[in-house]
C-alpha cells in the first residue's frame, strides 16, 4: 500500500476514480496499484507526479514512490 500517494490524493480531495481518470487508467488497475497488489510503471509514476505537482510543486517522485525505509543487514 502506498500511504504517501494515498495521503497526497486525499489532501487534494481526489478519489481513486478521479486520479485514475487524471492519468488515463481504469479504476480497477489504479486500485490494485495504489494498494500494492501491482506495480506502477515509470510512465504512470510520472503522470501521477504531474497531477500532484499542479497543487504542490515541491513534491518529488522519490517522496511518493520510494520513501520506504530500507533495512540493511551487514554481516562480518
Amino acid at each position: 500500500m502506498n500511504r504517501q500517494l494515498i495521503a497526497y490524493r486525499k489532501t487534494l480531495n481526489m478519489s481513486q476514480t478521479d486520479m485514475a481518470k487524471a492519468i488515463g487508467m481504469c479504476l480497477t488497475s489504479y486500485n490494485l496499484k495504489e494498494n500494492g497488489k501491482s506495480d506502477f510503471t515509470q510512465s504512470e509514476m510520472r503522470s501521477i507526479l504531474n497531477v500532484l505537482k499542479k497543487h504542490n510543486p515541491n513534491v518529488t517522485i522519490d517522496e511518493i514512490f520510494f520513501s520506504q525505509s530500507v533495512n540493511v543487514m551487514i554481516t562480518a
